[in-house]
């Protein structure tokens, strides 16, 4: 397998030839496609976090010693099992859960393995890690489905994501309206302005999900995309309308993305009409099942008026005012 190699601290990476490693037991061989470049890279590339006030702290002291592989945001494919490891099958996708414990502690037991102190196994920090084309991982359970979500971006929330929901979850209980500073808006900082909400409704077996950017406490104005989930184009075809409307999103400071499901796999399932229907009754109907569950949605989260962002001439969802959201503006994004 290649590796890319720390030899001295602040110096250029070394490409590495060596074994492919064979796993073992529960050990699961993974082929690296994707790999997050983490701002702690940086650092550990140094050798050192400047803490400040002429204080550092050396990487050497978490056994980051070259030359080893750096590289703690891993996805990759499952190339190869070893006999005991069960769950998983070659050729599945997956994220890499790199803080891995030792496994043996009370911690590690207790399912915290990123709070081990008696043996750590992190990945790119004391063991080989995703600058390679291969990463050994001790056990399927650290590796986890990412179904729906960009490969690239998956990479990240191992580390970003995690390490955003620890901090938010150390908050004391909010009330609507009360405000958070976000201190830095890198990785970090812009995935913990995201929040995530899910609906059910009596009338499917499945959850609705609304992700709210920035601030929307006003409810008004809001630049917002009423999207129906669609599986072939949200996974397969690089969900182009998502990223184009979390980058507007982005670019506006604030927004709402609602994900409409249709069909218990989350793809759009299109209705034979009934004896009595049409297909465009058929459509009809529908698109006003759309309407009112986007509505509720939107009057839940505080909005009252929205601006529309729309990828489809024919999608306008006129109706939303009749459930009192009004549309300020229809505004179109290329996708």
């Amino acid at each position: 397998m290649l590796s890319w190699e720390i030899v001295e601290h602040g110096k250029p990476l070394q490409k590495s030839l060596r074994e492919t490693p064979k796993p073992q037991g529960t050990e699961v061989l993974m082929r690296i496609t994707r790999s997050g470049v983490c701002h702690s890279d940086l650092h550990i590339w140094d050798g050192y976090f400047d803490l400040g006030g002429g204080k550092r702290f050396y990487v050497k002291d978490r056994g980051c010693v070259p030359p080893f592989t750096p590289g703690h945001e891993p996805f990759g494919v499952v190339e190869a099992l070893g006999p005991r490891a069960k769950g998983v099958r070659a050729g599945q996708k997956k994220l890499i859960y790199p803080w891995i414990g030792c496994g043996k502690c009370a911690v590690c037991k207790a399912g915290q393995d990123n709070y081990c102190v008696s043996g750590s196994r992190f990945l790119g920090v004391n063991r080989p890690g995703a600058y390679s084309t291969h990463v050994l991982v001790p056990d399927p359970k650290y590796l986890l489905d990412t179904a729906g979500i960009d490969d690239a971006f998956a990479a990240t929330l191992a580390c970003s994501a995690v390490t955003a929901y620890s901090a938010a979850n150390k908050l004391p209980k909010l009330n609507k309206g009360d405000a958070v500073a976000v201190l830095g808006c890198g990785g970090l900082g812009l995935i913990g302005m995201l929040a995530g909400y899910a609906y059910l409704t009596h009338f499917d077996p499945f959850y609705h999900v609304a992700f709210v950017y920035g601030d929307i406490s006003d409810g008004r104005a809001v630049p917002t995309r009423l999207h129906r989930a669609n599986l072939i184009l949200d996974v397969f075809g690089g969900a182009k309308a998502v990223r184009r409307t979390l980058e507007r999103f982005k670019a506006e400071g604030r927004g709402v993305l609602v994900m409409l499901r249709d069909g218990a796999a989350g793809v759009p399932v299109v209705a034979i009409p009934k004896a009595d229907e049409t297909a465009s009754g058929e459509a009809r109907s529908r698109q006003w099942r759309e309407v009112g569950l986007g509505a509720q949605i939107l009057k839940d989260l505080g909005v009252s008026s929205i601006r529309l962002l729309s990828f489809s001439r024919q999608m306008t969802y006129v109706g939303l005012s009749g459930f009192g959201i009004e549309i300020v503006s229809t505004e179109p994004v290329e996708v």
